[in-house]
Parts: C-alpha cells; structure tokens; sequence
C-alpha cells in the first residue's frame, strides 16, 4: 500500500540544514495498525506528514499503491488526501465557527457529495461515536473526548483506506484516551489502515507493529506480541 524508499526530509533554518529524517525504508501493507514511536525530535511528525501527503521527502520515493506521488502537483495530492485519507490530529482540528454536524460534513463538500447524502453521513457517523445528542453543539461546548470523536467521524466522511492519527491521546485524560483507542482498533478490524504517532510505551502497544524512530532514522521496526488493551490498561492511568 504505501512504500518509502531511502526518504529524507530537510529543513533549512536560515544558514543551517536539519536532516529530520534520514534514510527511511518502510512498507506498510493494507489493514495494518502501526504505531510510530521516539522521543522528542526524532522525526516521528515529519514522517507522519510525509505519509499523510501533507509534505514531500527532499530525497528518495513515496509509491502509494504502486504510484510515484512525490511528482504529483498540489492539487493532485489533495485531491488523494480527500479521498483516501483521514487525519485525528492532538489538538481536534476542529471549525470552531460550525457544530459538530457541520465540522463532519466539511470533507464532504469538498468531495462534492450531495447535500442530502452528506447530512445523513454525517449525522450517522456522529451516532456512531455516541454523539447523536452532541450534534448541534460547537466545539467550545463539547469535552475534549467528544471533540475527539467529532474529529474522528470527520476522518471517517469519506471512507478513507487509511487513516492516520498524530498523538491522538495527548490533550485527554486517560479513560477517554483509553476511548478513543477502542475506536481507532474497532476501525482497524473493520480494515482501516491506522499510522497512529505517540510518545507514550503504553498507547503505542495498542498497534500491532512498532516502528522506533531516533535522531531521524528507523531504530527498529516490530510485531507487538503483547498488545496493550486501552479499556483495562490504560484507563486511571
């Protein structure tokens, strides 16, 4: 599904070139739960974003079912992103100007899908994160968790093939982390691809794979054997 071949990533901050990723081969195949792990620095939101189509490799390939996309124009990119992509990000994301409904319906519109499909999308996505009753609240009148899962039914508006997730706990408290990772593995099973970023050992676990990153390279990459369950592991942390 995706393949990086000898990626790198650059930055120039004024006279001085940072390598944020050096050298990075990765496979990963459909249906897969791969957690991304490192400390601070060491790349793990520079690849995010490589994989995510939201910034391109300075060196090597991306092929994203057999195709070159580092080529591919803006618009191209978007136009994949919209279609094939959804992103949970820490910090929600969210429109602050519209309510939940709304916020869920954006992706929609931009896929052109019809007014009347893309309501009840919407609305049948929210209900499915428990939301039914949270629909036409603004993101200042929701908890953290509830904005969280209005980020996820948004991710989920156009049936992406992959769906990638930025530290998707950081900003909750443990029993509604603990939530949301039942849901991204609930997603997983129904075949969604998750690239999930996290720092903590724990979260991390609940993939099925782990890649460690340091100072921009791939430290290792493995099968988790023992996988963490968010609802009895994770909850009173």
């Amino acid at each position: 599904m995706i393949k990086l071949e000898n990626a790198g990533k650059n930055y120039d901050l004024g006279a001085v070139k940072v390598a944020a990723l050096k050298n990075i081969n990765l496979l990963i195949e459909k249906g897969e739960f791969v957690s991304i792990m490192g400390p601070s620095g060491s790349g793990k939101s520079s690849l995010l974003h490589i994989l995510g189509l939201l910034d391109k490799p300075t060196s090597g390939t991306y092929k994203l079912e057999n195709y070159e996309v580092i080529s591919l124009s803006d618009k191209e990119l978007s136009r994949i992103r919209n279609q094939h992509f959804g992103f949970v990000f820490q910090s929600f994301n969210l429109f602050s100007e519209f309510n939940a409904l709304d916020n869920v319906i954006m992706p929609m519109i931009y896929a052109k899908v019809s007014s009347k499909e893309r309501k009840e999308k919407a609305k049948g996505l929210l209900a499915s994160m428990g939301l039914e009753h949270r629909m036409y609240h603004f993101p200042n009148m929701l908890s953290g968790g509830e904005q969280q899962r209005v980020a996820i039914a948004r991710s989920l508006a156009n049936n992406p093939d992959l769906i990638l997730a930025d530290e998707p706990t950081g900003n909750l408290p443990s029993h509604m982390g603990a939530k949301i990772l039942e849901i991204l593995d609930k997603l997983n099973k129904e075949s969604v691809t998750l690239i999930m970023v996290t720092h903590n050992e724990k979260i991390g676990r609940c993939g099925k794979r782990m890649i460690r990153l340091k100072d921009g390279e791939i430290v290792s990459d493995q099968v988790i054997k023992n996988r963490t369950n968010p609802l009895t592991d994770l909850q009173g942390e």
